[in-house]
């Protein structure tokens, strides 16, 4: 194990490597994520126990970007909040008119989301030996994971 210093953003990035992305639809898988792999028991342990650090983060993190929806967005009129990147000026009918006009909110809501983003966390990692992932076939690539974890024997 060793401590290594993350981007709030590759911890999201790492952790989606090792579970997969699906569309926010929650319709489409996009990626399947190194877990889902052919890997040996041991080598899915450590990375299984490795994610729950991850996922723990990531609900950390996921927490303060909602905090920052509702600074920052509207209510739809079935509760949910967007951060809508433009406005529009409306006639009393409620119809657009004009062009659109970038949302001032948007603008601090990005600049805010960009700041956390490259925020650093100090995290306890394994090490994973790249002998242990010879057999893995894969079509997808791991940047973070293969630039933190993978040890060259």
């Amino acid at each position: 194990m060793a401590e290594v210093t993350f981007k709030i953003s590759e911890i999201l990035d790492l952790e989606a490597e090792l579970s997969g992305l699906v569309s926010q639809d929650k319709k489409t898988k996009l990626t399947e994520g190194l877990l889902s792999q052919d890997i040996s028991f041991a080598t899915k342990y450590i990375l299984l126990d490795f994610l729950q650090v991850l996922s723990s983060n990531k609900k950390i993190i996921d927490g303060i970007v909602n905090e920052m929806i509702v600074k920052y967005g509207t209510s739809n009129e079935d509760g949910s909040i967007f951060v809508n990147k433009f406005v529009y000026d409306l006639d009393e009918e409620g119809n657009q008119i004009g062009e659109p006009k970038i949302n001032e909110n948007f603008i601090k809501f990005d600049n805010d989301y960009i700041e956390l983003m490259s925020k650093e966390k100090t995290i306890e990692i394994p090490s994973i030996k790249l002998s242990e992932l010879s057999n893995v076939v894969t079509k997808e690539v791991y940047p973070i994971f293969s630039k933190y974890l993978v040890v060259k024997e």
